[in-house]
């Protein structure tokens, strides 16, 4: 006898999966030293376009000099997370990522540093690496936070032969849900940089581990 297929847990609305700490420390550790060169710019901006409660924004703030919550810029499609992110003293835009813009408006101001936990449906995340990577200045540095079932794919593969990513895999699969789910399949941060050529591979090791999930089939 068949054992009875699991129900699929309903999606959140407007996919809203927000991303827990740990992923965003491994990642943060391994690359701060990058984003402080970036960030050394008196006109240098971070930019989150999916920001959700903004705990990308606190993480890269407590570790990163010159990630200052004055030189953020966020933006998402829930209207009640902008609200809560401007409580915070965030100055956050309420509207589609697709068609956020990098002009700023204000002199020397600049997108340096983009980085993101999109949602992942619809091929989102990477129409919104090919918005961010085509504006007329483009971020020095943009992270996504993606399964890494992205790489998959022949249409991806061209994507990807185009705009090569640096990917940094997380060990551990990565609950959004807030009660120790995952899915199946692991998480990594893709990297895009202006003029980069190669695609590489990086392993996040150090010590900010999840605690240890029920894996289906394991």
């Amino acid at each position: 006898m068949t054992a009875a297929a699991k129900p699929k847990r309903p999606r959140a609305e407007l996919d809203a999966y927000y991303t827990p700490d740990w992923p965003i420390l491994r990642f943060v550790l391994a690359v701060h030293e990058e984003l402080e060169l970036l960030l050394r710019d008196p006109a240098a901006r971070l930019l989150e376009p999916c920001a959700g409660d903004g705990a990308i924004i606190r993480v890269v703030e407590s570790l990163v000099a010159g990630a200052d919550r004055k030189n953020w810029v966020a933006n998402d499609i829930n209207f009640r997370a902008v609200a809560r992110l401007r409580e915070q003293g965030i100055y956050t835009a309420h509207g589609d990522a697709l068609a956020f813009k990098l002009d700023l408006g204000v002199h020397d101001a600049h997108i340096a540093v983009a980085i993101t936990n999109p949602k992942y449906l619809a091929n989102f995340p990477l129409k919104l690496a090919r918005h961010l990577m085509t504006q007329p200045r483009p971020p020095a540095f943009f992270a996504m936070l993606c399964r890494i079932t992205l790489l998959e794919t022949p249409a991806r593969a061209k994507f990807f032969r185009e705009f090569p990513p640096h990917v940094y895999v997380l060990p551990e699969r990565v609950s959004y849900t807030g009660d120790g789910q995952s899915d199946n399949a692991g998480a990594a941060w893709f990297v895009f940089r202006p003029g980069q050529t190669d695609s590489r591979l990086f392993w996040l090791t150090d010590d900010h581990v999840q605690p240890g999930l029920p894996l289906d089939g394991e």
